[in-house]
């Protein structure tokens, strides 16, 4: 009986480990895209190079779904106010196009892996097309 227990223990204690990956906290997509354009110093700079290809390729995706595309004046007094705005008009829209397509991603990380495929699919070529005009 004793042995049982230990072994279980054993378990116990090993399913209470996780890697330090594996408990990092799920970023909104607004929040890294606020992140992008506002912190200091800024994420384009970072030692982390993941962090970083994973900011800059989530930011660019959602730059597709804004309609009326984006103009920052980082003189403004509401700069930051105008950055979290299309933020999460931004967010919406992703969110909203992968609902459409039965996709329950949420978190920035997760988002990517999902969107990374499409533009070899042909499923963004409009979006596309009318973020370079």
């Amino acid at each position: 009986m004793q042995r049982m227990k230990k072994k279980n223990n054993n378990k116990l204690s090993q399913i209470k480990r996780r890697s330090p990956s594996a408990e990092k906290k799920v970023t909104n997509l607004s929040t890294a895209w606020f992140e992008w354009y506002t912190r200091v110093p800024r994420v384009w700079d970072s030692t982390d190079r993941q962090k970083k290809s994973k900011s800059r390729h989530v930011v660019a995706f959602m730059k597709l779904f804004l309609q009326e595309g984006f103009t920052l004046d980082p003189k403004a007094e509401n700069c930051k106010d105008q950055v979290l705005d299309a933020g999460r008009r931004a967010e919406d829209a992703v969110l909203e196009f992968l609902k459409a397509r039965d996709i329950k991603a949420k978190g920035a990380g997760s988002v990517l892996r999902v969107l990374r495929p499409l533009p070899r699919s042909g499923v963004l070529d409009e979006r596309i097309i009318a973020y370079k005009r």
